[in-house]
């Protein structure tokens, strides 16, 4: 009994962030409404190539791979005919398709380098493949120390959307790919709301795009 009283008394306390498991981790973060950034998994273009123009279909069950082990799924399922395999020949007499894969594991790891998969299973009349670029999108899962010890006093310090730190907290939350922020209140001469110009509409202070 005493064992087990001391155990929950343990997994309450963020003092125990070393002998904490991800599961109690993520129970005491909730208290704080804040949650884990489970990290994603990298993207990149494969290019097969083929010694003749045949039918194939590409899905989980074809799996590509880095010499160091790591694993790549098509993204998506594909479904390519002989007679559409006509259209990518190269000069070599041989036939290409080009395929977005993503990485089976989440990590920062799996933005392998281009040239880096050169392998494939599940798939028949295959000459060679590689990825032709960089894989990117990959990033870690949040540790036990980053979600308690850094993620929840920035959070649990200030929610309100009107102060600083409270838009800082809630930004940052919700998009935890985001490095840096800067607010702009009333009376910053960045400040541009309040002002009006019958003349036309205003400057461009930033552009890009939004996901």
């Amino acid at each position: 009994y005493r064992r087990e009283v001391s155990r929950i008394s343990n997994t309450q306390s963020i003092m125990n962030v070393d002998t904490l498991s991800d599961a109690d981790a993520d129970a005491l973060a909730a208290n704080w409404l804040v949650d884990r950034t489970q990290g994603s998994r990298s993207l990149c273009t494969v290019r097969i190539i083929f010694n003749r123009p045949v039918t194939f279909r590409l899905d989980d069950n074809v799996v590509f791979s880095t010499s160091g082990g790591d694993l790549f799924l098509p993204n998506g399922t594909h479904e390519v005919s002989a007679s559409a395999m006509l259209e990518f020949q190269l000069a070599s007499r041989e036939y290409y398709y080009d395929l977005e894969v993503i990485s089976v594991f989440v990590g920062a790891d799996q933005n392998v380098a281009a040239g880096a998969i050169n392998s494939v299973s599940g798939l028949s009349n295959v000459l060679s493949v590689t990825n032709t670029s960089a894989a990117t999108g990959g990033s870690d899962k949040e540790s036990n120390r980053e979600l308690l010890l850094t993620k929840i006093p920035k959070s649990v310090s200030e929610r309100s959307l009107v102060t600083v730190r409270g838009i800082t907290a809630k930004l940052l939350n919700a998009f935890p790919k985001v490095n840096d922020i800067q607010v702009i209140g009333f009376g910053d001469p960045e400040m541009e709301r309040d002002k009006v110009d019958i003349d036309g509409f205003g400057s461009v202070k930033g552009t890009g795009f939004a996901f």
